[in-house]
């Protein structure tokens, strides 16, 4: 192989690895960019969350002169709920 046939052979390597890290980094770039929408819509949603869990402590009617009577009775226990669904009532 003479020289020029060895630089040719040279150059059409290096031309394939030019191609494949523009692949690459074309890739990378779509992905952080997928990444940043995520990251605004995950961000954007927690604000909503907490705005709404806010508003929900704001608005708690838990205090001493609640007017919503709950049955005593009202809470079911979860080793309940089991026995019921294996049919054990002891």
């Amino acid at each position: 192989m003479d020289k020029k046939e060895l630089y040719n052979s040279i150059n059409n390597h290096l031309e394939s690895i030019d191609d494949s890290l523009k692949t690459m980094a074309w890739v990378e770039s779509a992905n952080l960019s997928m990444n940043r929408e995520n990251m605004k819509k995950l961000n954007d949603t927690t604000l909503k969350m907490m705005s709404s869990f806010s508003t929900l402590s704001r608005s708690d009617d838990n205090s001493d002169d609640d007017k919503n009577d709950v049955p005593k009775d009202a809470l079911v226990y979860s080793n309940d709920i089991k026995r019921e669904g294996n049919g054990d009532e002891s």
